[in-house]
């Protein structure tokens, strides 16, 4: 008896490897990462609705910025946009690592003052392990990373405190490997600076 369930356990532990082997085979086969979009808690394709929503609202203090498009004007002298992914090392789901991972962004800002315009860049960084995972995915304030931004050349301004809680989609199965074709985007959190 004993020695059937031996058998047995070493063949099912056969099974499963090939299985798994032919599934890591497909997931190598196709890159995910530039095919779908986190929405919620479902995936959708390319061609479908690639809507990405955060816990959040898209209102003040919180804004959506998507990778590449239009300015968001914060208030009447500043105005954001996420102009760059530079990399994205977070752990992906379905995927032990030792450490959580980060990514960063590259944001443009713009400062209007008058009839100049100023605009200058910055980096951003958030951790993979930014929310908590249950009950409702709250953000884990300590982990996020504030930046306080002054226009370069006015000493006198307040600036902004910008702080990047949040990029999606999240790395699934494997890291990303076309980081400029994944159609990215950041929630961003603004107030006003001291």
């Amino acid at each position: 008896m004993c020695k059937a369930f031996q058998i047995f356990t070493v063949g099912l532990l056969i099974a499963l490897l090939c299985f798994n082997q032919k599934t890591n085979k497909q997931m190598k086969d196709t890159d995910i990462n530039t095919r779908t979009v986190l929405d919620g808690n479902r995936n959708s394709s390319a061609n479908e609705d690639t809507t990405i929503r955060f816990p959040e609202p898209d209102k003040s203090p919180y804004y959506y910025a998507a990778l590449n498009t239009n300015w968001i004007e914060v208030n009447k002298r500043w105005s954001v946009r996420m102009a760059e992914v530079l990399s994205d090392g977070r752990c992906p789901t379905m995927v032990v690592c030792e450490v959580a991972g980060r990514a960063t962004v590259k944001i443009e800002l713009q400062f209007t003052d008058g009839n100049e315009t100023e605009k200058w860049f910055e980096t951003l960084t958030v951790e993979g392990v930014n929310r908590f995972p249950m009950p409702d995915g709250a953000l884990k304030p300590t982990l996020l990373k504030t930046a306080v931004v002054s226009p370069p050349n006015y000493k006198t301004q307040s600036g902004i405190k910008i702080t990047l809680c949040d990029l999606r989609p999240y790395p699934r199965k494997e890291f990303p490997r076309d980081i400029p074709a994944i159609p990215y985007k950041g929630l961003l959190l603004i107030t006003e600076g001291d």
